[in-house]
Formats: structure tokens, C-alpha cells, sequence
């Protein structure tokens, strides 16, 4: 197989299955994945260990966050309530505040 080339897309040499001649794309949905188990990765595992020596304090951290995460929760299901149309945080700002915030 030919090296990869500037330009090109980022691709696997060999999926692991057949002669090794098959190229497989790294595309985006990919690349969100690989982001998003990163994100749980180092959240959800790793945040218990380094909270574990505060012993029951890291309880009330637990809740604090669990109250935050849900505070924004409900603050987007309004703004998607009531601006529709927007397609995330950057076009509630940009129908909010202006262009110059959104930037």
C-alpha cells in the first residue's frame, strides 16, 4: 500500500480483516466517538479516584455536580424550546446577543 500523501484523509493501513489491502476512513462520526469515550473515560472513571482521599465530602461533590448537570439541562430544553431553529449554544447566542457574542 502506497504511503499516505499530504492532503490525504487520515486512514487505517489495516482493519484487521482480509489481505490488508482495504482503507478505511477516519471520518467524523468516528472521530466524535473517539472524543466522546475520551470525555467518559477520564469523567466518569477517573473522577471517583481522585475524589475517593476527601471521603464523604466527594458524596456532596457528586450531588453538586448531578444539581449543576441538571440546571443545564434545563436551560437547554427551554432555549430549544424556544428558539427552535437554532442548531446549538453558538445560535442561541448569535439569536440572544448578537453576532460579535457568538464569535
Amino acid at each position: 500500500m502506497p504511503p499516505p500523501v499530504a492532503g490525504d484523509p487520515v486512514t487505517t493501513a489495516d482493519s484487521g480483516f482480509g489481505n490488508g489491502s482495504t482503507r478505511r476512513e477516519l471520518g467524523f462520526w468516528m472521530c466524535t466517538a473517539l472524543v466522546v469515550g475520551n470525555i467518559i473515560g477520564m469523567g466518569v472513571f477517573m473522577q471517583p479516584a481522585s475524589l475517593a482521599p476527601f471521603g464523604w465530602n466527594s458524596i456532596i461533590a457528586w450531588l453538586i455536580t448531578a444539581a449543576g448537570c441538571m440546571a443545564l439541562a434545563v436551560v437547554f430544553a427551554n432555549l430549544a424550546r424556544a428558539l427552535p431553529r437554532a442548531d446549538g449554544p453558538i445560535d442561541y447566542m448569535r439569536s440572544t446577543l448578537g453576532e460579535g457574542a457568538a464569535l
